[in-house]
């Protein structure tokens, strides 16, 4: 028997949630076949998130995007060009703003306050449920054991270029 604790979702930071959440994300676009660039560059940039500091914030914080905004906006209107990428994977506007809400909100909701731990668990089983329909589960959470939700007052440490690759081949 181990003397090393248990890791469970909530020991772990923002980042690493994210981080999970997103290769879930991924899984499930690839078991969907679904091919979106609005989705491939919302993915990205929620993985840009990563490396995020205070010299690149602003640039980050100031992308736009037609999925970022669907996501964020619930009376946006699902876009054009995502809708028929979408629907041509069988899945619903319902579906997509069900899903990209709580993946985006993972960091927006705790852009420019302090972690929220019930709020930002709250989304990540947003996500989890959302992608458990379709039979795509999460990475264990042990996965991430090596950020812990105490590291940085829950956001977990920031990630460089080599870092990144590691945490996206999980």
């Amino acid at each position: 028997m181990s003397d090393r604790p248990v890791v469970t979702y909530d020991d772990l930071s923002q980042r690493a949630l994210l981080a999970i959440a997103l290769l879930g994300v991924e899984d499930w676009r690839r078991a969907r076949d679904l091919r979106d660039p609005n989705l491939d560059a919302l993915v990205q940039h929620l993985w840009d998130w990563m490396t995020v500091g205070p010299r690149s914030f602003d640039e980050w914080c100031d992308w736009e995007s037609p999925a970022l905004e669907f996501a964020l906006e619930p009376r946006s209107l699902f876009p054009f060009d995502m809708a028929g990428y979408w629907a041509a994977a069988g899945c619903t506007e319902a579906q997509a703003r069900g899903l990209l809400a709580p993946l985006v909100e993972l960091v927006d909701d705790h852009l420019f306050t302090a972690i929220d731990r019930d709020q930002l668990l709250a989304r990540f089983k947003d996500v989890r449920r959302q992608l458990a329909v379709d039979g795509i589960l999460f990475r264990p959470p042990t996965t991430f054991a090596d950020s812990p939700a105490t590291e940085l007052d829950g956001w977990g440490r920031r990630l460089d270029d080599t870092g990144l690759r590691d945490w996206r081949s999980r």
